[in-house]
């Protein structure tokens, strides 16, 4: 369970009210999500954090009760596949603090380019229940794959090797090229699909 020990700073309507958000929060999640067990289950997810934590859209940053929500959907799986962070870890490292030290993370660096707008994804894991085992790389195509001058993926793939108890498993974290529902933008898209399909 996340630490919210921050909130204490917070003035007092605004503790209330974040306070009855989580806990709203929580019993959808308890309804929504099956109940994570010492053995018995393995929950993973992936989330696109929508261009996290960076005010390059113009929309301002996060609100601060926002990591206390992003720390609290995390701690309902056991492994997460994040995207769209940012070159900055700063909101990364917050929501970790609220975690709680168990939690680790490993990271991509940061993708440079126009295509890759600056971003890097991660895997955020309780270390109590997954361990990462020493083993991650990105997905570079081989030339089989690239045909009639076609670039590697935007943002490439990030995999990453775990075990939880007995079970040793192989993550790919991807996040595809943005294109729209038509035009060239979408057929690279589905291009990228494709190609980290068939490599896989």
């Amino acid at each position: 369970m996340p630490m919210y020990w921050t909130l204490k700073r917070a003035a007092a309507a605004d503790r209330h009210r974040i306070i009855d958000s989580i806990s709203r929060l929580r019993r959808q999640i308890a309804r929504e999500i099956p109940r994570r067990t010492a053995r018995d289950t393995l929950l993973l997810a992936t989330w696109n954090l929508r261009d996290f934590d960076s005010n390059k859209f113009g929309h301002g940053p996060r609100l601060p009760e926002s990591f206390h929500y992003m720390a609290e959907i995390i701690a309902a799986f056991d492994i997460v596949a994040l995207q769209e962070i940012n070159r900055s870890l700063r909101g990364l490292e917050r929501v970790m603090k609220l975690l709680g030290p168990r939690w680790q993370y490993i990271i991509t660096d940061v993708t440079e380019g126009p295509s890759g707008n600056g971003e890097r994804m991660a895997y955020v894991y309780d270390s109590r229940k997954v361990h990462f085992q020493h083993v991650a790389g990105e997905v570079v195509l081989p030339d089989s794959q690239l045909v009639n001058g076609e670039k590697q993926m935007a943002r490439t793939p990030f995999l990453g090797a775990f075990q939880s108890h007995w079970l040793k498993f192989t993550l790919c974290n991807v996040h595809m090229y943005y294109g729209g529902s038509s035009g060239p933008g979408y057929d690279r898209r589905v291009k990228e699909i494709e190609q980290i399909g068939k490599f896989l």
